[in-house]
């Protein structure tokens, strides 16, 4: 391995990452594309880990923290999963912060279902299978969409 390669290596994971921070796994596909040796891009990946530049779990951590609010249990699996991110890293970390997925639930059925008829099973199975679409289950999608008991006073 030359040095002048590990620094160019180096010089270009640091510019990359300062666009945005990325994962382990997608810098050494950046490097490797690149055309850097295997030795070097580890040596690079080393030194970034060392310094504390490229960290998978803070990663995970931002991108949950930064998505949670829109995107749901599947749809973060799949994006995370693109970023190289494994799904057992992200269910120990969606179990721990207490991931809400009901409530981003009952806010897709309330914005799809605005000014619709609740009670219309035309617009609830079509209300059904764009959730689905959206990587709901179908069971939680069926409670969220049943119609409210309206309390008459006796």
């Amino acid at each position: 391995m030359k040095q002048e390669e590990w620094k160019q290596a180096k010089e270009y994971a640091l510019r990359s990452l300062t666009r945005c921070d990325q994962t382990e796994w997608q810098l050494r596909q950046k490097l490797e594309k690149k055309g850097y040796s295997d030795t070097t891009t580890e040596k690079v990946l080393c030194f970034l880990k060392e310094y504390h530049y490229i960290d998978d779990e803070r990663f995970l951590e931002q991108y949950i923290e930064s998505h949670c609010r829109r995107l749901n249990r599947k749809q973060l699996k799949i994006r995370l999963y693109q970023k190289g991110i494994s799904s057992e890293n992200l269910e120990d970390y969606l179990e721990r912060c207490q991931y809400d997925e009901d409530t981003l639930l009952r806010k897709a059925v309330d914005k799809y279902m605005r000014n619709k008829d609740r009670t219309d099973p035309v617009i609830r199975r079509k209300a059904a299978a764009y959730l689905m679409q959206k990587g709901y289950s179908y069971s939680k999608i069926r409670k969220a969409l049943e119609p409210e008991e309206v309390l008459t006073p006796c």
